[in-house]
């Protein structure tokens, strides 16, 4: 359980990641946590991740897996697939995913906690862990929030909460303005909260030629979807619209709770395209991504809740195509009207069906692309990054 590699050896400082989703699960705390390691490692940091095999599916990962610049210790915990049907209960969910990995935490942390110059936990669990950490030896602490709270719809507890965990970290990176506003208002302190942007590789996440494309469509116009299949994205909606909208072919990228109901519709309906599960770090599948984004003329996301900051809307945009969302979360604070398509903030399955109706009228152009393309480049690139760095950093 030693840490492998010491400050005194390499001339780098050690991070310590708390995190309890880690490839090769997937979503977008696991991308942005590929991400940052990658980013990480060039600029002088070794990063540590705690984390747990996958709690959404049995494919599991290495149990020790090492890189030039980080290692990875997952823990096995019980119950796949349990994850996803207590998302929504907050104490429910809390109580599952702590134990496993506060107890490898504060074993690997009585251990090396001399190598570790700082400590980054993502979400709520893992910055209670942080806590315990910090207790036990102080260390320069770092949170990133992958969530709105949406306090006002919530118990009063859940404020309390968060509000006395997060007071422990001297940075808090939040998910977004919409983030750090809500943060601020139940009292926590502005100097040390900072709203982040997250970012894409822009050099891989590019417009290809459409001409060439692997994938043909037989239709005029294309939509994408990429999500986990859960009812708050909005997947059924955009599959009740693809029902209706048969000029178009709707092309979906993904895996979930409802994979059933998915694959239902799928089977019953000649313009779905249900491409499966791609995991970018499989350079095949990460190529059929790619060439997806650059194929559809608009990306929908049309999530029933408070988006924190997906992953896929900068991947999108980078790859010069228009997201289609509701105007609500985080997005609107990093996505400007100019490269995305918002619809209102509640919407329906009327709705979104209205609205792509009216768009198969409107085929992606050059100059969206274009325009897509430059605001990614000044907007959703690696600079974004440096935020995370600077709070690793004692500079108050």
């Amino acid at each position: 359980m030693e840490l492998r590699q010491k400050e005194t050896q390499t001339k780098k400082k050690n991070v310590l990641i708390i995190c309890p989703f880690f490839r090769p699960n997937i979503g977008g705390v696991e991308t942005h946590l590929d991400r940052l390691i990658d980013y990480l490692g060039k600029n002088g940091y070794y990063s540590t991740v705690l984390t747990y095999q996958p709690l959404a599916s049995k494919t599991k990962g290495a149990r020790r897996e090492r890189g030039e610049n980080y290692e990875i210790h997952r823990t096995q915990w019980y119950g796949v697939g349990l994850f996803e049907q207590l998302e929504t209960k907050f104490p429910l969910v809390f109580a599952y995913v702590f134990p496993g990995l506060f107890i490898k935490s504060i074993a690997f942390y009585l251990v090396n906690h001399k190598h570790i110059n700082v400590i980054h936990a993502h979400g709520l669990v893992a910055a209670t862990i942080g806590v315990f950490c910090k207790l036990l030896v102080n260390k320069r602490m770092v949170v990133s929030t992958h969530a709105i709270y949406s306090f006002e719809n919530r118990k009063r507890l859940l404020k309390i909460l968060v509000w006395g965990i997060l007071s422990f970290y001297d940075k808090i990176l939040a998910v977004s303005e919409v983030s750090k506003q809500e943060l601020i208002k139940i009292g926590l302190p502005a100097r040390r909260i900072e709203a982040f942007r997250n970012w894409v590789d822009t050099d891989v996440f590019k417009p290809r030629d459409r001409q060439k494309l692997s994938i043909k469509s037989d239709k005029k116009i294309n939509f994408l979807m990429v999500s986990r299949f859960i009812e708050k994205k909005g997947v059924l909606l955009y599959l009740k619209a693809a029902e209706k909208i048969k000029e178009a072919n709707f092309y979906l990228v993904g895996a979930g709770q409802l994979q059933r109901e998915v694959d239902l519709l799928v089977s019953k309906s000649e313009n779905i395209k249900y491409m499966g599960l791609l995991n970018q770090n499989d350079p095949k599948q990460c190529d059929t991504l790619l060439e997806l984004y650059s194929l559809a003329d608009y990306f929908v996301s049309p999530y029933l809740y408070d988006e924190g900051y997906s992953i896929t809307l900068c991947e999108a945009v980078s790859s010069g195509t228009v997201p289609v969302i509701p105007e609500r979360g985080s997005p609107p604070t990093f996505l400007s009207k100019d490269v995305a398509h918002y619809m209102p903030a509640e919407i329906d399955s009327e709705i979104l069906t209205k609205t792509l109706q009216n768009l198969t009228a409107h085929p992606k152009t050059l100059e969206s692309i274009n325009k897509c393309r430059q605001y990614a480049l000044k907007y959703l690139g690696f600079s974004n990054a440096s935020i995370i760095t600077d709070a690793y950093e004692i500079n108050e």
